[in-house]
């Protein structure tokens, strides 16, 4: 982020800010709308929503109670009571396939009619004992008893006391027994013989599912909103859509609506989700509706904000951009004339009339544009004066004829006196002072040349050292007639002198090669004397100047330098030294082959 930020320009940088801006503080806006919306939707949500479901539940609560009645008429009636008595008795004596005589067959059917009669949802009433079924309403086979009391339900039934017990919904019941697709839900009690406590069956009164969806579908939640009923196991008892009877509640919901106890609301996926349960029946009223339809008018006010945000946001992009790139224009000027200054034209103004900061920036920057001019004038003009000052200098000092021409006659001296050693020393000098101070060639000699100069320069550094130098010069044929900068291999081996020589050893070997890799000439002095640090390799191209070379200009920096300036940054020398094993030094240079004397220049500025 730091680096998109850094690669900015100003223009952009202040743009983005007023946008970001403006764009912070519609976030912040919408934020507080979403929190007064979650306020709206949980007042309406308890005020409206809660209490419908609430009214629901106890619309049910009503009905099931009319179910208790009815139920509680039929098992304790005599006549009924006093059948099933009479019956479990002559069945406990011969059980196998015992059945009610159609005379109390009649008696209990008649007795159940005047009970049921004002009830129209009624699907079935049944009789179940451990002998013989009795049912009402009735027209196929009967549930077997062992299957119902070994079931879920069954365990409840057994364990009850007397009061109402209710069973979900089971639409696979009827279609076993009924052969149609209504689903019914069971109102079961049990029945005792209130003289002896003795447990003479179970009543069975099987429900429509209608008569509960009749009561939901009387509720309206919105536009939308579609209320459900659900058991304590979370499996759907009643609906308006009949193809969820029997399935259970999404799982996440589920989870909140254990979590949560009695009743109410919570929010998934953009719709609210309220539900409320029964003390009575144990069983709950669910409904989903969006969010928006809760909010009601919101929405519009939620559009409307959101349209003027996102036209705010463009009018002050559209803005903040225009704005920029005038407060910015200013600095584009003093740019373009910053790159006419680096290419050199120090000539090049700026003409701002303003007096912000950027005005004073601009005059500021003439006035140093004016003292750089007169400053490179004035150096150049001092260096020029040096120049030939020293040139003067060296020319009233010494006369190049008459030092070669008395080193010569030092040479024939010794040479009558039989001292050929040092007449040797005195001759490789003469060589190298002439070499070095020729200018006939011009800068540029061929690769043998400075051969031939460096073994001059190893006769005397061989005497010097008493002859603990070994040479070795490994250049093929082929490369001597290429064409390098004068005085560029001394350096090197002198460095290798210097930094290499070391009284613990005994003697120190230098070798010189040469050879062509990747289209460039390498000239590499290696030697193995006691070597340099990492410190002393990182810094040797630049401080490693004795106070003779300073003036020179021929150590190791200045060789290095005059490569580079010459040649380009990818030449020059490259340095790799450890203690005590020696150190490594390539000159990389290009390859040069002169063509003619009068095109020397020329070739080595073209051939690189």
């Amino acid at each position: 982020m730091k680096h998109i930020v850094r690669n900015m320009s100003i223009q952009q940088k202040i743009a983005w800010t007023y946008s970001l801006l403006i764009a912070a503080i519609f976030i912040c806006q919408m934020w507080v709308y979403n929190i007064f919306l979650s306020k709206v939707v949980q007042s309406k949500a308890n005020d409206y929503i809660i209490q419908s479901l609430k009214q629901t539940n106890s619309k049910i609560e009503t009905y099931i109670n009319t179910i208790r009645i009815m139920s509680n008429g039929i098992t304790s009636n005599s006549e009924i009571r006093e059948i099933l008595i009479r019956n479990n008795s002559l069945a406990e004596k011969m059980p196998a396939k015992y059945q009610l005589s159609y005379a109390d067959n009649l008696t209990i059917t008649g007795e159940i009619s005047k009970l049921t009669l004002a009830y129209d949802n009624i699907n079935s009433v049944q009789i179940y004992t451990p002998y013989y079924n009795y049912s009402y309403n009735f027209a196929g086979e009967f549930e077997n008893y062992s299957n119902i009391m070994n079931s879920k339900e069954g365990e409840v039934i057994r364990e009850s006391r007397g009061e109402l017990l209710l069973i979900p919904s089971r639409k696979e019941y009827v279609d076993k027994y009924f052969a149609t697709d209504t689903a019914v839900f069971s109102a079961v009690r049990k029945i005792y013989d209130y003289k002896t406590g003795r447990e003479l069956g179970y009543l069975f009164l099987n429900i429509h599912e209608t008569a509960l969806r009749e009561i939901i579908e009387d509720v309206e939640i919105g536009t939308t909103g579609v209320v459900q009923l659900f058991d304590n196991d979370g499996f759907y008892i009643s609906s308006a859509n009949p193809n969820v009877i029997g399935t259970r509640i999404d799982p996440e919901i589920l989870g909140r609506i254990d979590n949560m106890g009695s009743g109410g609301f919570f929010i998934i996926e953009n719709d609210l989700i309220a539900f409320q349960k029964s003390d009575v029946t144990r069983w709950g009223v669910i409904t989903r509706l969006p969010v928006k339809e809760v909010a009601g008018e919101l929405n519009m006010l939620q559009t409307t904000n959101f349209m003027i945000g996102i036209l705010g946001l463009l009018v002050v992009m559209i803005t903040s951009f225009i704005l920029s790139k005038e407060l910015t224009k200013p600095l584009h000027i003093l740019v373009k004339s910053m790159e006419k200054v680096r290419n050199g034209d120090l000539s090049s103004r700026v003409h701002v009339n303003s007096n912000d900061e950027i005005g004073n920036l601009s005059k500021v920057y003439n006035h140093m544009t004016e003292e750089l001019q007169t400053l490179i004038r004035k150096n150049y003009e001092e260096q020029l004066s040096k120049k030939e000052a020293q040139l003067q200098a060296i020319q009233a000092q010494i006369n190049p004829h008459f030092m070669y021409n008395t080193l010569d006659t030092i040479y024939w001296m010794l040479v009558l006196e039989g001292q050929d050693k040092t007449s040797e020393l005195v001759i490789s000098l003469s060589d190298i002072m002439r070499y070095s101070i020729s200018d006939k060639d011009g800068s540029t000699v061929t690769l043998n040349q400075e051969l031939q100069i460096l073994n001059r320069y190893r006769i005397i550094q061989s005497a010097r050292f008493e002859n603990r130098l070994a040479w070795s010069i490994l250049v093929p044929d082929e490369l001597r007639s290429l064409y390098v900068p004068k005085m560029m291999i001394q350096p090197i081996v002198e460095n290798s002198i210097l930094h290499g020589m070391d009284n613990q050893k005994p003697l120190l070997t230098i070798t010189v090669e040469a050879f062509i890799e990747d289209e460039t000439l390498v000239i590499r002095v290696t030697d193995d004397g006691k070597g340099m640090s990492e410190e002393q390799v990182r810094t040797v191209l630049t401080d490693n100047i004795s106070k003779d070379q300073k003036h020179t200009g021929f150590g190791l920096p200045g060789v290095n330098r005059r490569v580079k300036i010459r040649f380009g940054e990818e030449y020059g020398l490259r340095i790799s030294s450890r203690l005590g094993a020696g150190t490594q030094v390539q000159m990389r240079l290009p390859i040069i082959k002169k063509v003619n004397m009068e095109d020397r220049n020329e070739n080595l500025t073209g051939r690189r």
